[in-house]
């Protein structure tokens, strides 16, 4: 069954980076048949169509469909993935050319980053690896119960993960882990309130 798979700002060049990754299998597989999603806003859709043909043009064999939209309701409904990757716009002034030669070695890395590790969620990291994560805390490492903070964790096949527990934390660490836990503990909450104003 094929795999739905949706990026967004999926025009810009972060995502054409990694595009053709997806649709090649270097993320879920190369048994694992994908449909793509593409969403951007409104004004980006004679690109995305671009980017729609040049996808289909490669004849991927798992690439069974590509979708592109830009409402939002719809590009979501039913996927199983989404890779979240628009960027912000060029600035007021700011040549386009300008802003992709600046960028073009962020987006390409970007781009690989996002591949390496969806690949790694997706299949789980070989015995004895870790990656880091931010994931619901459970309390270990003395961070706040819930709070979504960078763990070291291994993934599994069946896509869930553990937290690696009880490694040792030196004491510059942990004054370091204390200050990042203190600050995303006052981001919660300022948008908490936020959200009730």
């Amino acid at each position: 069954e094929p795999l739905k798979v949706l990026v967004t700002g999926a025009a810009g060049q972060i995502a054409y980076s990694l595009l053709y990754s997806v649709a090649r299998g270097d993320v879920f597989g190369k048994d694992q048949p994908i449909i793509l999603v593409l969403l951007d806003i409104a004004p980006m859709m004679e690109v995305l169509n671009g980017v729609v043909m040049e996808l289909t043009d490669c004849s991927l064999p798992l690439l069974q469909q590509v979708i592109p939209s830009c409402d939002e309701m719809e590009a979501f409904k039913d996927v199983d993935v989404a890779m979240l990757v628009g960027a912000m716009p060029r600035r007021e002034g700011m040549e386009r050319k300008d802003l992709l030669a600046a960028n073009v070695k962020i987006f390409k890395s970007q781009g690989q980053a996002i591949v390496d590790h969806v690949h790694d969620w997706w299949f789980g990291v070989p015995e004895g690896s870790m990656v880091s994560m931010a994931v619901p805390s459970d309390g270990s490492y003395g961070i706040e119960e819930g709070l979504v903070y960078s763990f070291p964790v291994r993934t599994k096949p069946d896509h869930t993960y553990e937290i690696i527990k009880d490694l040792p934390i030196d004491d510059f660490s942990r004054e370091k882990m204390d200050i990042t836990m203190k600050e995303l503990v006052d981001e919660k909450n300022m948008a908490m309130s936020a959200c009730q104003d």
